[in-house]
């Protein structure tokens, strides 16, 4: 990421491999292909170390120098990222406004942690900028380092004691990251925080001091570089984001093999070789900047123009990638080859920039919280239904727990659930008389509604909008449908709803809106439902992973006889007028279809 000396090709051709390995992982969330990444940081640790610690220049200088290369591309894909959503919605939203200043300013990865931005709860949101929390981490390097640097050549330091204060302060960093996982943080807290990631880049920094006067056996370093290149293929393969091991020590073990690739490709001419696609290779490890700034708002932009469509995926990812090399390609002629014409556009896009954030409007309308604000009626529906039988606008205007002086209202909600009691236990003995009666009834009748005792009911937020038109088809099942649940969280949730005894005989299962589905989560899973009877619904989210996880879930299901797959995306992919303005998400009339089309799946079955 920096030219100190002559450019090496294997550190741009590392860098182009990082670059496509975060790109499938963006596009595909294939499983550890976000550990390009680390790889990044390993080579920007390095890299900057050597110009802080080599060149006398001053803190401003320095820090200028960064500012010319990051600035320029960096405005103008936040200029274009907002006028695109302007585009769309018409408004700017809020998250918007301060993701892009923060990234502007270097600490977007503290703002997306606060403001719960993640990569991996997705809420049908546009969140364009999310990718700029690994820029973020190392513009706060670039501010930092520089000083440590300084102290380090004011005491005279060797280059070897450096490194040890350096090295355990990665050590440190890779410790707050276990133990943050230990104690289940937030996973964005674990993945986006300067504290749990600046490990990388300080191991790069070390491995400069570590290798700075030593000579390698360019024959024996190389061999042992292809193995550790070979290990890192082999967990990118292997892992992936929700896997403990990441946090407990796989990021860190690869930032020490990525280390010491980078010292072999700096020293030894390490993939310095010529072939025909060592060229293009190199080429695009030297772009690779404006390639990353461009490549996840193309991808957030594009999932919202065909989210309606029924179009395959891959053909949107053939569509993207060709806008990209252009907009990147354009780029970085523009703004980082010619310096002249980068301060004019610069300028330009500063303007335009700052007169959007100041015309444009700006709203905090989002659908998360237009979801959320559902799933929070909905409970409050539920639990008003379960005191009584009024309405819940009325118990939210009556009740509020925050205030004192709520004690008669409580009295009378106590002296009323006493009746409830009473009236219930009159309907037990009700109710016995009356399935008597009901089984010399006409069959023929229609009733769109069973009794579901025997039902479990799992899912995340678009279950959670059909909960209560569930409960009205399927009376007294079992429901635990939970906001931005994912499928990983599966085998928990059946753990705990079977030591609580409210995992039933039949168990129907709605995840995988809120990203990837692994195989070992499913397998885990189907263990614990052995015996029962299965329904799995496959999903409806114009993102990446929904083919993905459609197919893995009728791929999985076929060895298991006891599972039916509940063909949602078939019913309503496409049905503008069933869902939310996400096109996941469904409205009260696509809830109340949702609930009757499990209902129709069921009876098909039997």
């Amino acid at each position: 990421m920096n030219e100190v000396k002559k450019r090496s090709i294997g550190i741009d051709i590392i860098k182009a491999i990082s670059l496509i390995s975060v790109i499938i992982y963006h596009l595909y969330e294939y499983k550890g292909t976000y550990i390009g990444v680390v790889l990044f940081f390993v080579i920007s640790g390095y890299l900057i170390t050597e110009v802080l610690y080599e060149r006398d220049d001053s803190y401003f200088k320095f820090i200028k120098r960064r500012y010319t290369k990051i600035f320029p591309p960096l405005i103008v894909v936040l200029t274009i990222s907002c006028l695109a959503f302007y585009y769309f919605y018409g408004f700017l939203s809020m998250k918007l406004v301060f993701n892009s200043l923060s990234s502007l300013f270097g600490f977007s990865n503290i703002y997306q942690i606060f403001s719960g931005m993640s990569y991996f709860e997705r809420s049908g949101d546009l969140f364009p900028l999310l990718h700029t929390w690994s820029l973020s981490i190392e513009i706060q390097f670039y501010i930092i380092f520089p000083f440590l640097i300084y102290l380090f050549k004011k005491l005279k330091l060797n280059i070897k004691v450096i490194a040890t204060i350096i090295i355990i302060l990665s050590l440190i960093s890779g410790g707050i990251m276990f133990y943050k996982e230990y104690m289940n943080y937030d996973i964005s807290a674990i993945y986006y925080g300067t504290d749990t990631r600046i490990f990388s880049i300080l191991i790069g920094s070390a491995f400069y001091f570590l290798f700075k006067n030593k000579k390698l056996n360019p024959k024996k370093a190389n061999i042992l570089s292809y193995i550790f290149l070979g290990i890192i293929v082999v967990i990118t393969l292997s892992v992936d984001y929700s896997s403990k091991s990441n946090y407990y020590g796989f990021l860190y073990l690869i930032s020490i093999l990525g280390g010491f690739i980078t010292v072999t490709s700096l020293k030894t001419g390490f993939l310095d070789f010529k072939s025909p696609i060592a060229k293009p290779l190199s080429k695009l490890g030297e772009h690779s900047y404006v390639y990353y700034l461009w490549q996840y708002p193309i991808m957030v932009y594009s999932l919202e123009y065909f989210k309606w469509s029924a179009i395959d995926y891959n053909y949107t990812v053939v569509i993207q990638i060709i806008i990209l090399i252009v907009l990147s390609e354009i780029t970085y002629k523009f703004l980082i080859e010619s310096r002249q014409e980068s301060i004019i556009l610069r300028r330009i896009f500063l303007v335009i920039y700052i007169a959007i954030l100041v015309f444009l409007p700006i709203s905090t309308e989002s659908n998360s919280e237009e979801v959320q604000n559902r799933a929070n009626e909905i409970d409050n529906n539920l639990v008003t239904n379960d005191l009584s039988n009024t309405a819940h606008n009325n118990t939210k205007k009556e009740y509020d727990p925050l205030k004192i002086d709520n004690v008669d209202y409580i009295a009378g909600k106590i002296v009323e659930k006493i009746a409830l009691f009473k009236e219930e236990r009159d309907k037990k003995i009700e109710k016995k008389v009356e399935k008597v009666v009901e089984k010399e009834k006409d069959k023929d009748e229609v009733d769109n509604s069973i009794e579901a005792e025997d039902y479990t009911f799992i899912g995340d937020s678009v279950m959670k909008m059909g909960e209560p038109y569930i409960k009205e088809i399927f009376k007294d099942a079992s429901i635990d449908a939970k906001v931005s649940r994912q499928f990983t969280d599966l085998p928990k949730v059946l753990e705990s709803l079977k030591a609580n005894k409210k995992l039933k005989n039949i168990v129907v299962i709605h995840l995988g809106t809120n990203g990837v589905i692994n195989k070992e989560s499913f397998e885990s899973s189907m263990k614990l439902l052995e015996g029962k009877t299965v329904y799995l619904m496959n999903t409806v989210v114009p993102k990446p992973w929904e083919k993905s996880v459609n197919e893995s879930l009728e791929e999985w299901s076929e060895g298991y006889d006891n599972i039916t797959i509940i063909d949602w995306y078939k019913y309503a992919k496409g049905e503008k007028k069933l869902f939310y303005k996400d096109a996941t998400h469904p409205k009260p009339e696509g809830a109340k279809k949702y609930a009757e089309f499990i209902l129709e799946t069921i009876k098909s079955k039997k």
